[in-house]
């Protein structure tokens, strides 16, 4: 009988330790920027993390849109804040980008009146006034925080630049519309290099896409050196494509990038599942989805990522450090049943919940907001004659059911 009773409780500590270990891992429902018309969205993702089992939310500033460097406005972040706590929420990431509007405005005030040629990169005389605004934002929240009892150092996390290689999010934009993509697409047309190093810094010249050119580091160092966060910071989010990772992760070098992961906690991962999506048939001309389960879904998915941090550590700079999941989800290509998304979503983000050396997961993303993607949002919002109506996707209610091992 004695025995029996030290197995039990030896079982039940065993058993507590476990929660304990699977409850403080930050799973964070990802939404659109707290600034402007987007600001009450972000506000609706507050609430449906609270609701469906998410303990945090990742959202963007909106440093994009701050057209006025002499006036910005950063209430839609003390807004979110007091919401997430008193939702009850335990963890915010704020996304840090440096891609201010490179209007006349930010010219006049930090570059002698000249518009810089690639929006993204911007000059040295913009970098005090970005680190100015990352600063606000880390203090407005610590101090909501703070307020309703929660420990921003442990609460508070920050992403600095989404995918910054060529072609990425936060790179120098390809598009037509963009100073860099006008002339990269005259390099394209003509052959000549000249037009290439107009439109990218001539260190880039014959770089395949996915490269992060050392002035970035260089840039990110000069912002980073003047902003106290005082709270997990995580640098940068890389494309987890398997083309382009390879190439991210080799510029990831020299004095100012190892400063720069000197100075932060580890670094970000945007990753989806294995990147066969669908079977193309040449002779009826029909694709067709991988008939995966959900469990080999997610077990795919796993062998994937472990695959991806296998190429990101291979770099000296970047071998020892955390990771976080800052886009993560499963393509829509990859599902028999678009009705049946639910189950899938669950085994992909238990495996995240449970995976080693991962600070936290951030699942992509609270709203389907473009029906051509290739990736599944969580729910589809609608609005008919100012009624906002939010459902989820597929034919299950949107859990997680699981997730009341989360706080």
């Amino acid at each position: 009988m004695k025995s029996m009773f030290l197995a039990v409780t030896l079982l039940a500590a065993c058993a507590s330790a476990w929660s304990q270990v699977n409850t403080v891992r930050p799973t964070l429902l990802t939404g659109p920027e707290a600034f402007g018309e987007s600001l009450p969205q972000a506000q609706e993702v507050v609430q449906l993390a609270a609701q469906h089992g998410y303990n945090g939310v990742s959202l963007g500033i909106g440093i994009e849109r701050m057209a006025d460097p002499n006036n910005v406005d950063l209430s839609g972040v003390q807004a979110i804040t007091h919401a997430a706590m008193q939702a009850g929420l335990k963890y915010i990431c704020w996304r840090l980008d440096v891609d201010v509007p490179n209007n006349q405005l930010w010219a006049d005030a930090c570059n002698g009146g000249a518009i810089w040629p690639i929006a993204t990169r911007p000059p040295s005389g913009a970098w005090s006034r970005i680190a100015a605004i990352w600063q606000q934002t880390r203090d407005i929240s610590a101090a909501e925080m703070t307020a309703n009892g929660v420990d921003p150092a442990k609460g508070l996390m920050f992403v600095m630049v989404d995918e910054p290689g060529i072609g990425g999010v936060g790179g120098p934009s390809l598009g037509p519309w963009s100073t860099s993509g006008f002339y990269y697409n005259l390099f394209l047309a003509t052959g000549d290099p000249t037009w290439f190093t107009v439109a990218f810094p001539a260190e880039l010249v014959g770089a395949p896409q996915g490269y992060i050119e050392p002035g970035f580091w260089t840039m990110l160092r000069g912002i980073r050196n003047l902003v106290k966060f005082g709270c997990k910071t995580y640098c940068v989010s890389f494309e987890g494509a398997e083309a382009a990772l390879p190439n991210e992760v080799a510029s990831v070098t020299g004095p100012d990038a190892q400063w720069v992961y000197a100075n932060t906690y580890g670094f970000a991962m945007n990753v989806f599942g294995p990147n066969s999506r669908r079977t193309f048939d040449s002779i009826s001309f029909t694709f067709t989805r991988a008939n995966l389960t959900p469990v080999q879904e997610a077990a795919a998915w796993k062998t994937r990522l472990d695959k991806l941090l296998a190429m990101v550590r291979v770099n000296p700079i970047l071998v020892n450090k955390r990771v976080v999941l800052t886009e993560f989800n499963v393509s829509t290509g990859r599902l028999p049943d678009l009705a049946d998304y639910f189950p899938y979503r669950e085994e992909i983000l238990k495996q995240a919940m449970s995976y080693p050396n991962v600070d936290a997961s951030m699942i992509f993303a609270a709203y389907s907001t473009d029906p051509t993607t290739a990736s599944m949002q969580l729910f589809n919002r609608v609005v008919t004659n100012g009624v906002v109506s939010i459902t989820p996707v597929g034919s299950n209610a949107v859990g997680p059911a699981y997730l009341n091992l989360v706080p």
